[in-house]
């Protein structure tokens, strides 16, 4: 295990997703790994903001501003992702947004990813494509360009900036609005392999530090565990039948 408070942390709950993940499935977990205490991490704050937040922080934003901060709220898309969105990505009949990893595109973890596209992000996109069915999805800001018809990465950050001190909302920079989309995941309770693959990690360490972005997690840990009554030393892994087998990822 890792020397500094920090990766230890991160492998600590690494090492606690895994246990839940075999308790959930049926398999015998020992109790005592549950006790391990953690180091104290003070830098760890929470990034997902309630509603209310994020309602004041859009409100200040209008017309592409507006559409960028939403889609990057609604997909946890990195800036590279949205400098180079296009609407070839949208796959609209199969509700979802579908980053490539080809000559036209490669994403940092270099894997093609799908994002869900749900009824708001849906209409946030329809509204601002209007009749536009090819091309990026964002315009290059009238501040400027590099001269390849893409929006920068500094417009992308002038826009928070304006758009933070004008909603007084406490972001800090814009990394913050992809955490608080993985947080929302983990709030979700949607499964680890599921949030790393809509979030583009290969790292579970990474995704680890998501989990704990929310301030009231040991809380509601302990009703959850509460609530399903602990874990039983007893239990045993369930037979698998014919119909139990996954078919290899292709």
């Amino acid at each position: 295990m890792s020397s500094s408070p920090d990766a230890r942390f991160k492998d600590l709950t690494i090492l606690r997703m895994v246990l839940a993940w075999s308790r959930d499935h049926g398999y015998a977990v020992d109790p005592s790994a549950w006790h391990v205490a953690k180091p104290k991490v003070n830098r760890r704050v929470s990034r997902r903001f309630d509603i209310e937040v994020v309602e004041r922080f859009l409100a200040a934003a209008s017309g592409q501003e507006r559409a960028v901060i939403e889609v990057a709220l609604g997909t946890g898309m990195r800036r590279c992702e949205l400098k180079a969105f296009h609407t070839s990505w949208i796959v609209w009949d199969q509700g979802a947004i579908r980053i490539p990893a080809d000559d036209s595109f490669v994403p940092k973890d270099r894997e093609p990813r799908d994002i869900p596209l749900y009824p708001r992000l849906e209409k946030v996109l329809r509204e601002w494509l209007g009749d536009r069915r090819q091309g990026l999805v964002f315009l290059p800001l009238r501040w400027g360009n590099s001269g390849t018809g893409k929006v920068r990465g500094t417009d992308l950050r002038r826009i928070f900036r304006k758009v933070r001190d004008a909603s007084g909302v406490p972001f800090t920079g814009w990394h913050d609005l992809r955490h608080h989309y993985i947080s929302l995941l983990f709030k979700l309770n949607r499964p680890i392999p599921e949030i790393m693959e809509i979030s583009g990690h290969s790292d579970m360490a990474t995704v680890a530090g998501y989990a704990h972005a929310n301030p009231n997690y040991l809380k509601e840990a302990r009703a959850a565990l509460e609530k399903d009554g602990g874990v039983s030393e007893s239990v045993t892994p369930p037979k698998k039948g014919p119909s139990d087998e996954r078919e290899p990822k292709g």
